[in-house]
């Protein structure tokens, strides 16, 4: 092995600039879609609710949520980085027969699980995991997180709305497709609620991330207001 070559790899490794100078001198540019922000696809969509979002939702929901194990049966990972790539391309025709339902579900959790802010915001994360962790009672957890959701940005806001109404609706589904409250919750925990500074571990997922989640589908009404359809995209 050549002790020189190593060395330089490690000096190279060692100071080589991070992604995020390299995006802040403008040499690495953001996806316009996948791993952005909520607040800077919706200034560049001139939208409340980024556009992929309204339209997966509703592509889903024309293939029917009936479909057994929605959300949680994983999608061929090559055919999901495919739909990423072709809405990265602001392809959002979605609902081609290309698009497997798994696919679109699977691309839907991709897309919140690689936002570089979460759904609910990293300053809400030390919130969400004290209020959890002493098990308030329901009026007390609602009114907090009632306060916690109104401060987050608004496309956050409506975001949530949207993505919870549809899951509302998958919920109601769950005598056959089998996606219970709390399965959702397992599912999407993760992908919508996420620390920046602590490592993620089950234990994170059990005490905070699915509670919060099966705690919202269980009081979908108070936190997000009367289910409604998602927007149409024109």
């Amino acid at each position: 092995l050549d002790t020189s070559l190593v060395a330089k790899m490690r000096e190279f490794f060692r100071t080589r600039p991070s992604a995020e100078s390299l995006r802040a001198r403008g040499i690495l540019k953001n996806e316009p879609v996948f791993a952005s922000t909520l607040v800077q696809i919706c200034e560049q969509e001139n939208s409340e609710v980024p556009r992929f979002i309204a339209c997966a939702v509703r592509a889903i929901e024309a293939r029917g949520l009936d479909h057994l194990g929605l959300y949680r049966i994983s999608a061929n990972a090559s055919e999901v980085q495919k739909l990423r790539c072709c809405v990265n391309q602001y392809n959002y025709s979605l609902n081609s027969e290309k698009w497997s339902l798994d696919v679109l579900a699977g691309g839907l959790k991709l897309f919140f699980r690689e936002l570089k802010e979460p759904l609910f915001t990293y300053d809400l994360f030390p919130k969400l995991k004290k209020l959890f962790a002493v098990k308030a009672d329901e009026a007390t957890t609602l009114a907090a997180l009632q306060e916690m959701i109104s401060s987050m940005p608004s496309p956050h806001i409506a975001t949530a709305r949207v993505l919870f109404h549809h899951l509302y609706r998958v919920l109601k589904h769950s005598e056959v497709n089998q996606m219970h409250s709390h399965k959702l919750a397992i599912v999407f925990g993760p992908n919508l609620i996420r620390s920046d500074t602590e490592v993620e571990h089950l234990g994170m997922l059990t005490s905070v991330q699915a509670p919060c989640v099966d705690f919202c589908l269980q009081h979908i009404v108070e936190l997000f207001g009367p289910v409604v359809p998602p927007p149409v995209v024109v």
